[in-house]
């Protein structure tokens, strides 16, 4: 038998790639990070919504900069083959199937079954591509991908920015009470302005093609931090984990269109603000990318088309603790 990892990951789709919005408006005016005792300082001013200059800095220690997403790399099918043959091998030799003979090739190539049985030939087969699922999932989790649909029904697979979310708000817990002495006020809609301010600050960058690249666009939080620059799934999950972190019971939404992805923020709609709904619960949409300077609810025309037109899907990002 052979394994066609095809079969497994195609149509590859990693897609989301980040069109430039309007003429930039945002605008960084320092940016600084140094070593300091088992950790990095990161310091940051830009201008406001209002082109008033605000500042923040915080520190981030080595292993949540360095060591908490060690893993995660751009998806290669050739190397997701090479894992789930390794981990067949595994299986059969520990649990050999009866009346049916397996050959291993080098290099990751798929096993061969062979057997005077073909009723327990074909059994065998069955077996086997239950296996190759079951680890290709497993792969795939322990990577930080996921698989997925377009709005279009298109499969394939991308980072799991949900996850990967979930697993950096920790990092950002200490910055709470920062960010609401410089908010001055325990307003959602202050602090939520205050952190898309802040990341749409930081330079905008295309990086890789999700098509071409299998994910390699992508930057998990603390990387987007390290850079200082990201696509819009990068900013997105940064701005979920940092909005998680200093806001544990904001109910939030991942919003993804065709060449973009948003934000919605679970939170009464006020005079012209765009929302969807989602499973019944309302959520304010919310454009961390920059480099156009938006407050919650404020979206760019693009995006407000494909919203009205029901192009995207959604991701709930799920509440963990406080």
């Amino acid at each position: 038998m052979t394994l066609n990892v095809s079969k497994l990951v195609m149509p590859l789709m990693i897609i989301w790639l980040c069109t430039l919005p309007l003429p930039a408006q945002a605008k960084q005016l320092q940016f600084d990070k140094s070593a300091n005792q088992g950790g990095y300082t990161f310091s940051y001013q830009w201008l406001d919504i209002n082109e008033q200059p605000l500042s923040f800095s915080f520190f981030i220690d080595n292993q949540s900069l360095f060591s908490r997403f060690r893993s995660f790399r751009a998806f290669k099918p050739e190397i997701a083959q090479v894992a789930i043959q390794r981990n067949i091998r595994k299986k059969i030799k520990a649990e050999p199937i009866e009346g049916v003979q397996a050959q291993f090739a080098r290099n990751g190539q798929q096993v061969k079954l062979t057997s005077a049985d073909p009723d327990r030939l074909s059994e065998a087969q069955q077996t086997i591509t239950l296996w190759e699922d079951e680890y290709f999932e497993e792969y795939l989790h322990r990577n930080y991908y996921k698989k997925f649909l377009t709005h279009e029904y298109f499969s394939g697979i991308k980072p799991d920015h949900v996850r990967i979310a979930l697993s950096s708000v920790d990092i950002f817990k200490p910055f709470k009470n920062s960010i609401i002495e410089l908010v001055s006020i325990k307003d959602v809609r202050k602090v939520t302005n205050f952190i898309l301010g802040f990341i749409q600050s930081i330079p905008y960058s295309t990086l890789e093609s999700r098509v071409d690249s299998s994910g390699a666009g992508f930057s998990v939080p603390t990387k987007v931090l390290w850079e200082n620059q990201g696509d819009c799934d990068s900013k997105m999950a940064l701005t979920a984990s940092m909005m998680r972190a200093v806001m544990p019971r904001i109910d939030l939404v991942f919003i993804y269109l065709d060449g973009h992805a948003i934000l919605g923020v679970g939170i009464e709609p006020k005079n012209n603000d765009k929302y969807i709904s989602v499973n019944g619960n309302v959520y304010v949409l919310a454009d961390p990318t920059g480099p156009r300077l938006m407050n919650l609810g404020d979206v760019g025309f693009d995006t407000e088309q494909a919203i009205n037109g029901n192009l995207y899907t959604t991701e709930i990002f799920e509440k963990v603790g406080n």
